[in-house]
């Protein structure tokens, strides 16, 4: 978003910035593949532990 800001983009262009996608697995490696929901609440609950 500061990137945004610096580009001088817009207040609506910094609404789409933040509606995107932060994050999309190419599919190359799986130690880069995002969490799943389950996974996530698993390590957060494993945490908390």
């Amino acid at each position: 978003m500061r990137a945004a800001i610096q580009r001088g983009e817009s207040r609506t262009d910094l609404e789409k910035v933040r509606a995107q996608t932060p994050y999309v697995w190419d599919g190359t490696n799986d130690d880069d593949r995002p969490l799943t929901a389950e996974a996530m609440k698993a390590g957060i609950a494993a945490d908390r532990r």
